[in-house]
């Protein structure tokens, strides 16, 4: 990040918090409602993935619409970074035990 100017710097940033943005949205779907019936549980899965979908293209839209400096190839690999950060600490936090 320090080699990079700060209009991809920027263009980065914004890409991760696109990708914190819509998992946030999931995580928080996921855990505001506690069920013991799978159907319900599954049914909530569905809801929070396609909401996070949706969050996801239309924060792209945004800021491809109104910020015509920022970097598009920068801002998918913040956002891809931020993804794989969150995969890969799922897989190394499973290794530990």
């Amino acid at each position: 990040m320090l080699m990079l100017g700060s209009v991809q710097a920027l263009s980065w940033f914004i890409g991760g918090a696109i990708s914190i943005v819509s998992n946030g949205y999931l995580a928080f779907k996921l855990i505001s409602r506690r069920s013991a019936d799978p159907n319900r549980v599954l049914g909530m899965m569905y809801a929070g993935e396609i909401g996070k979908i949706v969050i996801t293209a239309t924060l792209f839209a945004i800021i491809f619409a109104t910020q015509a400096w920022v970097q598009p190839l920068t801002l998918f690999l913040g956002y891809t970074a931020a993804l794989l950060a969150h995969w890969l600490s799922a897989i190394v936090a499973g290794n530990r035990n």
